[in-house]
């Protein structure tokens, strides 16, 4: 997989050298409206493949999210559909804010949700260790199932680096 820095998609961006180019964010839409890079289209993670056909027609597609994680899942899926005009964005906009360039906000953004889409993930899963304990201590010892699911859940997604809490929280409509 090719990847570049912010620096370098700041060239490209401000300097052109390609005409037919197109930067993708897959982070979450409220995450992309809390703060994004201009000129950059929203196409979340989880609906990538629908637009692979769409983004054939590019003569390079630039892909970036918060830290880089996803947009590289994001070039392996659609890398697996056949496209070869991908760029991952090492860093995304964790980085690129780092390095003091431009990032748009959404002012009309109604929804308030402002959280990060890992740490809603890291919160939840807290949350649910914690009731589960709770809930093992006060009611009965069967509860103890939440956090030792909650805590297989996290494993695998460490292993694998596909966390199902995180597609859940991505549908809920705070961040839709």
């Amino acid at each position: 997989m090719k990847e570049i820095s912010v620096q370098e998609l700041r060239e490209v961006l401000e300097h052109g050298g390609q005409d037919n180019v197109l930067v993708i964010d897959v982070r979450t839409p409220a995450e992309h409206r809390s703060g994004r890079i201009p000129q950059v289209v929203n196409m979340p993670l989880d609906e990538i493949e629908k637009h692979a056909d769409e983004l054939r027609a590019y003569d390079a597609v630039y892909v970036h999210c918060k830290s880089g994680g996803r947009s590289g899942r994001a070039c392996q899926k659609l890398g697996a559909l056949g496209l070869e005009n991908l760029t991952n964005v090492r860093g995304g906009i964790g980085e690129w804010e780092r390095a003091g360039f431009e990032v748009s906000h959404d002012s009309s953004d109604s929804s308030g949700c402002r959280v990060p889409i890992m740490q809603q993930m890291l919160l939840t899963a807290g949350l649910l260790i914690l009731s589960g304990f709770a809930l093992a201590w006060l009611v009965h010892p069967y509860f103890l199932v939440m956090p030792l699911v909650v805590g297989a859940g996290l494993t695998f997604a460490g292993v694998t680096g596909k966390c199902s809490m995180v597609f859940a929280l991505s549908k809920m409509p705070w961040n839709r």
